[in-house]
């Protein structure tokens, strides 16, 4: 802008100084004009010139502009995903923990139903061995319980009857 306004008073002080000195000599008139003119074109060139680079300027200077707010956006979209990444670790690991504490949960009862399991084939066999007799007693006592007597030594025959 500074150089427009330093061109345009230039200009207005040439055409001043050129007309002051065609009134003083009426003779070179025509070659005054001329001269005047051509520096008149030249600096009208020049001002074009500036008025360009000026504009281009302010072009490339809008242009950085909106590449920076772009930067910006992405730069603010990055952070938006990492604050989101850092969630879904966060909720990752909230999850693997529930599964280990669940997987421990499960070996216990696992634990727990196999004891239980050995306890009720102990408890099942001291019972068959309980009610089963190969040789029920002669007097006519019954069994514990009031179990009948049975014959063979197979539980499952024993049960199957019933």
């Amino acid at each position: 802008m500074k150089i427009i306004k330093r061109l345009q008073v230039k200009l207005r002080k040439l055409r001043g100084n050129k007309v002051d000195e065609q009134r003083g000599r009426p003779g070179s008139i025509c070659e005054g004009f001329r001269q005047v003119l051509a520096e008149r074109d030249s600096l009208k060139d020049q001002l074009s010139d500036a008025k360009r680079t000026i504009a281009d300027q302010s072009v490339s200077e809008k242009a950085k502009k909106r590449f920076e707010q772009r930067i910006k956006s992405k730069e603010e979209k990055i952070r938006q995903l990492k604050h989101e990444l850092a969630k879904k670790d966060e909720e990752i690991r909230s999850l693997k923990s529930q599964q280990d504490r669940r997987e421990e949960e499960y070996g216990r009862l696992r634990n727990n139903i196999r004891s239980a399991c050995t306890d009720m084939r102990n408890a099942v066999a001291t019972l068959g061995s309980a009610f089963i007799f190969k040789r029920p007693p002669e007097n006519g006592n019954v069994d514990l319980i009031g179990a009948q007597s049975s014959v063979g030594d197979d539980m499952l025959e024993y049960l199957s009857k019933e």
